[in-house]
């Protein structure tokens, strides 16, 4: 009655003690509301940059006006469109509100576009995807991961039709790679979550870019999976300020895991937080009581797949496939005849998935025609074939990234040289080296490694890699696959790394690049032979000879020899180099490494214990 008397609406005084409540309690300052609003620990300002994230003209900068709103916009008539109405705009505050306060029953409202967009009577589950490096990228070395819900059946097609949210920078076309890189680690990018069908990311990490992806199915109850939607409705084509290191895409899927499980999924570290940390966290680390996520399922590339099958060939079976890739499929018939009906459909299989890994990279229309005709050619010429009697043989899965060493090491140890016995320490923010425990196969990824000494003199940086990596393949036979090992390094370093230092063995800017082959020798072993060749500043120096080396992964143990020589162009001499290094596992991230150097006539040896965060 007062109320009326004084001419204010019923429904605004009714919000304004609802407010009054809200601030009595705290909400304002409570850690699901700060995070409903990307409100980073110890400021008041949202990451969001999107003013039309925020119903309170200071939203973005005061969480407690923000709530005011909010329960403002609780009992706000309802008006058409419909769809514009505060609780259609943002469902997942509006769930938090009303469970946190206890508010009265609202005029009901039909969200049209939020139903027709989430499908949330249909949405079964939710997927966290991880993706494998891509070496042709700086920005992807290290992974990506994505989400995905499950609207439609588990079969191929239905997987393809599902709706995925990639978070990512805007980018524009044509960018420099220095600006690129500058502007990534430095915020000069804005960047948000997209969303549509999946098969369009399929297209781009699996058939273009040739990635491996493992989809981990989601452990959540069924309001967190209505929460995660009603969420990602809030953030879809919203801003953030992009930081390649730290506010990249598994930083901003780790805020959507704690607003939804209202568990905390954030990154401990703040100097780095890469993809595969991210999946780290899956298994139960914060409390929950059951695992957020157990065994993914593989998908492997296209490449990987097309590996696979030639590889099921044998070697007069290849060179045929080989024959008619290069000399087109009119003599098949008559070079197949020839085969049994069975080995004819493992080399048809193995022509089909060449020209479709073939054409989802191709960019030249003209070859894509004749690669389309070819691959119609070889479908008809698989339909002429009888039945497969089983089913077409499953590649191998990778591990799963869980299972392997977390990225960032610290190390330490003792080092033996030149009669002297040395205190060591390493550390680096990723590090996945050769005999590593991770999924990466016979590949290395290693980021600012850097080794220190610590003798009874003063501490010594003994090297820095600024980054390292190394690609171990063993290629099949296939026309116009490269079939090239490779690994490239660059940073500070010693020319004779095991001496000790000195006015005559100072450190020095190096960089050093090698290409070759390697071999596969069954599942654990990998031989290579490559031709390499270092520089170096201050002389300068140039070295170049050939690398023999052997390694051997195994879950607890792994191993890697390696010899070479190389000849100094500025002084005409030879120099020889022997590596022996084994890693034993203790415990999934704690192992025990040793290992041995010799450079010509300087050995070393050195004993660290290895610890990954």
């Amino acid at each position: 009655l007062l109320a009326a008397s004084l001419g204010v609406p019923a429904a605004a005084s009714e919000a304004a003690d609802w407010q009054s409540r809200a601030l009595a309690a705290g909400l304002a300052q409570a850690p699901e509301w700060r995070q409903l609003l990307h409100v980073t620990p110890g400021s008041d300002v949202s990451e969001v940059n999107s003013a039309d994230f925020f119903l309170a003209p200071q939203g973005q900068q005061s969480p407690a006006a923000e709530l005011a709103a909010a329960i403002e916009g609780w009992f706000q008539p309802v008006s058409t469109p419909a769809d514009q109405h505060p609780r259609c705009r943002f469902p997942a505050r509006y769930e938090w509100l009303r469970e946190r306060l206890r508010l009265p029953d609202a005029p009901a409202v039909h969200c049209a576009q939020y139903q027709a967009w989430a499908r949330p009577e249909q949405l079964r589950s939710i997927s966290l995807l991880m993706v494998s490096g891509f070496l042709g990228n700086p920005a992807s070395s290290f992974g990506h991961s994505l989400l995905k819900f499950n609207h439609q059946n588990d079969d191929a097609g239905g997987r393809l039709l599902d709706r995925s949210f990639n978070f990512g920078a805007y980018v524009p076309d044509q960018e420099p790679m220095p600006l690129y890189i500058v502007r990534g680690l430095f915020g000069g990018y804005q960047s948000g979550f997209s969303s549509g069908a999946y098969y369009a990311h399929d297209q781009v990490y699996a058939r273009t870019e040739f990635r491996d992806i493992w989809e981990y199915r989601l452990a959540l109850t069924p309001e967190e999976t209505q929460r995660m939607a009603a969420h990602l409705w809030e953030l879809t084509g919203r801003d953030f300020t992009y930081y390649f290191l730290t506010k990249n895409c598994a930083y901003r899927l780790a805020e959507l895991l704690t607003v939804v499980t209202r568990q905390p999924y954030e990154p401990l570290a703040r100097v780095w937080f890469t993809p595969v940390e991210l999946f780290h966290k899956l298994p139960a680390e914060t409390g929950r009581t059951e695992p957020l996520a157990i065994e993914p399922q593989f998908f492997p590339s296209s490449q990987r797949q097309l590996y696979w099958q030639f590889q099921q060939l044998n070697r007069d079976e290849t060179r045929l496939a080989n024959g008619l890739i290069r000399d087109g499929l009119d003599p098949a018939p008559e070079r197949l005849s020839m085969l049994a009906p069975e080995r004819r459909l493992e080399i048809v299989d193995a022509l089909i998935a060449y020209y479709e890994y073939r054409l989802a990279a191709m960019v030249d229309a003209e070859a894509e025609a004749g690669l389309r005709l070819a691959k119609t050619r070889a479908l008809r010429l698989r339909l002429s074939l009888p039945h497969r009697a089983g089913d077409l043989p499953t590649t191998p899965a990778l591990p799963d990234p869980t299972r392997g060493s977390k990225p960032m090491l610290t190390a330490a140890g003792l080092s033996y040289r030149e009669g002297e016995v040395a205190t060591g320490l390493r550390y680096a923010p990723y590090f996945q080296d050769l005999i590593g425990r991770h999924s990466g196969g016979f590949t290395e990824l290693v980021v600012l490694d850097t080794q220190l000494r610590l003798n009874r003199r003063r501490p010594e940086l003994d090297s820095l890699d600024l980054v390292r990596v190394r690609k171990l393949a063993d290629v099949p036979d296939i026309a116009g696959e490269s079939q090239l090992s490779w690994h490239a390094r660059a940073g500070l370093g010693r020319e004779t790394p095991v001496a000790d230092p000195d006015e005559d063995n100072p450190l020095r800017l190096q960089a050093s690049a090698g290409g070759g082959r390697a071999r596969q020798l069954g599942s654990q072993w990998m031989a290579y032979a490559l031709a390499e060749a270092t520089v170096m500043d201050g002389g300068p120096v140039l070295r170049a000879g050939p690398a023999l080396g052997l390694v051997m992964r195994g879950e607890r143990f792994s191993s890697r020899v390696q010899a070479a020589t190389a000849l100094d162009a500025s002084e005409g001499r030879w120099s020889e180099h022997y590596l022996l290094e084994g890693r034993l596992g203790l415990a999934r991230n704690l192992e025990l490494r040793a290992g041995w150097q010799q450079w010509n006539d300087n050995g070393a040896a050195n004993l660290s214990l290895y610890r990954y965060w």
